[in-house]
């Protein structure tokens, strides 16, 4: 394995995982759903809609299916707190 191969490694998963989240961010609320938007199989859906929602990513809720989870909410908040509104505001103010 050379060192371009090694860097790869578990990309495809995150990618996957990151699209899955996209695809419930934008309302895709079961798996079938979930699948059409990414292009995975039923299979792999479920593997990273199960991991996703053990990690607190996603939350499945009765009558309503999957939503974005309070993990991300979390993340976020960190995210605000690294950058300040003012380092983000600045280029729109000048």
């Amino acid at each position: 394995m050379d060192k371009n191969d090694q860097g790869m490694l578990g990309t495809q998963s995150l990618a996957r995982a990151l699209a899955v989240l996209d695809a419930v961010a934008s309302g895709c609320s079961d798996q079938v759903a979930i699948a059409q938007s990414v292009g995975t199989t039923r299979s792999t859906t479920s593997r990273v809609v199960s991991f996703l929602q053990r990690s607190g990513f996603v939350r499945h809720v009765d009558g309503r299916g999957y939503i974005l989870g309070a993990r991300l909410i979390e993340l976020g908040a960190a995210a605000l707190a690294q950058l300040p509104l003012t380092s983000l505001a600045r280029p729109f103010l000048q």
